[in-house]
């Protein structure tokens, strides 16, 4: 006969059973616990994954974007072109842009500035020229307006923008911290996000407009203080057509 043991006449066997239960329990309870763990690691994964990529693309955008508004005709028509010979040509164009940038003396830029197509950044400027082309069949006019879109840490308070247009060149800026009128050797802002508009007539086919825009921390302004580290600056161009009615009666 099977020799009882324990308390009550319980078998050897059957306490091992026991145990064997319950360790198939502990280890279902433990895969379950894996499963969900690793379910919860991957969520966070691609979670994060997801914003890098979203924040790479927003950085990767870009510091200046040049846009035109869309005009429904062939005849009024405008597009876009890093170079001035227009193998590529686009609605829609951005600059990188400069990181670890630090305030200069306007009078330090170089005098070539508006020479270079394209993107051209130099050490603590950015610098970036484009074309502007009437690729319609007819002469318009056409508006164009600089804003600032996202600004961080009041940089803007610093922040030089110098426009060139068919080589003549505007400095714009803020307007002094006083409300005294504008900071030396600049046009102010329109607005504290507009930075300015402007407006050209009699844009006949083929006629093209080339811009450079210079951006930069000016050191010699009262406001470029330690307050304005790690300030960031971003910035929109964009054009619209206006259709010129003299054009139309012809």
């Amino acid at each position: 006969t099977f020799r009882k043991y324990f308390r009550g006449g319980k078998s050897m066997s059957h306490f091992r059973n026991r145990r064997l239960v319950t360790d198939a329990v502990a280890a279902k309870k433990y895969i379950l616990k894996m499963r969900l763990l690793r379910g919860l690691v991957g969520t966070i994964l691609v979670f994060l994954l997801s914003g890098y990529i979203a924040v790479s693309l927003y950085s990767k955008f870009g510091s200046l974007t040049i846009s035109i508004n869309k005009f429904e005709s062939t005849q009024y028509s405008l597009t876009l072109s890093e170079t001035r010979d227009f193998k590529e040509l686009s609605a829609t164009i951005a600059a990188k842009e400069v990181p670890d940038i630090t305030n200069i003396s306007g009078a330090e830029l170089p005098a070539d500035l508006d020479s270079i197509d394209g993107q051209h950044n130099g050490k603590n400027y950015f610098a970036y020229t484009f074309y502007l082309l009437n690729n319609g069949e007819n002469t318009l006019s056409y508006e164009y307006q600089m804003v600032l879109s996202n600004v961080t840490n009041d940089v803007d308070k610093a922040i030089r923008i110098r426009l060139y247009v068919d080589g003549t060149p505007t400095t714009y800026a803020r307007t002094r911290s006083d409300g005294t009128g504008p900071e030396p050797d600049t046009t102010e802002f329109r607005t504290t996000s507009v930075v300015m508009n402007d407006f050209k007539a009699d844009f006949k086919p083929g006629n093209f407009t080339k811009f450079t825009v210079v951006i930069w921390i000016e050191g010699d302004d009262p406001n470029c203080t330690d307050e304005l580290i790690g300030g960031d600056l971003k910035c929109e161009m964009k054009f619209s057509v206006i259709e010129d009615v003299r054009s139309s009666q012809e």
